[in-house]
């Protein structure tokens, strides 16, 4: 009998090893999933700079020459405050899908199940990316 018991403890032990190993490769993934996107957005606020620099007729980079500096300024700075309005907006955005899901469909959950659910908020994601990228390219 104590040979059996033994045996089954070991068992419930590989498997809960395995099972914490399996959890920090998922963690160590989302981790990095969520580094890059949060680097790849560095990127994305740059283009929309450029873009509202490119609307304002403001040179991109400072080390260009201009004639009248004065009114380079005042447009540079328009050219920044739309920018800073429209990245404002597409955080906003990033919030609101979150705030979404999670109160008033998240409570839906223990109803309709959370297959559902989770459908859901991987297409109100991605409609969120491809509703941000055509604003940002028609803008």
């Amino acid at each position: 009998m104590k040979c059996r018991y033994n045996k089954i403890r070991i068992d419930v032990k590989v498997e809960m090893s395995e099972l914490i190993r399996i959890m920090t490769l998922i963690v160590c993934i989302c981790v990095a999933t969520s580094s890059f996107s949060k680097a790849s957005l560095l990127f994305q606020y740059q283009y929309i700079y450029y873009r509202f620099c490119e609307e304002f007729n403001v040179p991109f980079w400072e080390n260009s020459t201009v004639q009248n500096s004065t009114d380079l300024d005042f447009r540079r700075h328009e050219a920044q405050a739309s920018s800073a309005q429209y990245l404002m907006y597409l955080s906003l955005t990033d919030s609101l899908t979150g705030m979404i899901i999670s109160f008033p469909i998240g409570s839906l959950s223990d109803r309709i199940g959370r297959k559902p659910i989770f459908y859901l908020a991987i297409i109100s994601i991605f409609m969120q990316v491809v509703l941000n990228s055509n604003g940002i390219h028609h803008s």
